[in-house]
């Protein structure tokens, strides 16, 4: 979700695959979804990694052609009535309070207010005894 025009992910990957930078481009390759809707998808789909329920029972494909059907959970939560699939639309039925919960927990709170001051972050004079 911080990906954008100007700022990007670095995934170093591991002894299977190399590394991977996440651009706008390789974000929609890998989930379907522009960064700006990566919290909708996780909304729908949850993340076991950071435990945010979801709607048990859809996955990363489903809940991408949800969220490119109606754009936001919002309009999901408020239309799912236009669920042709009867499962999927149960699912989101019956887990109105998960997809709401996950929402909130997804969504970074970029207004945190934070007092930088650039002359205590100089590493000159590093005692390296004191760090150790």
């Amino acid at each position: 979700q911080l990906v954008d025009d100007n700022t990007f992910v670095y995934n170093p990957g591991n002894k299977f695959s190399g590394p991977i930078i996440y651009d706008d481009n390789k974000v929609n390759e890998k989930w379907g979804v522009p960064p700006s809707k990566i919290c909708d998808l996780l909304s729908v789909m949850g993340d076991g990694s950071d435990n945010i329920p979801g709607a048990k029972g859809i996955g990363p494909k489903t809940a991408s052609k949800l969220i490119k059907q109606f754009d936001s959970v919002e309009n999901i939560l408020s239309r799912y009535n236009e669920i042709s699939n009867v499962r999927i639309k149960e699912l989101i039925e019956n887990q109105i309070t998960e997809i709401k919960l996950s929402n909130k927990l997804v969504q970074l709170d970029v207004n945190v207010p934070i007092e930088v001051d650039i002359n205590r972050m100089s590493i000159e004079n590093i005692d390296f005894p004191k760090i150790v």
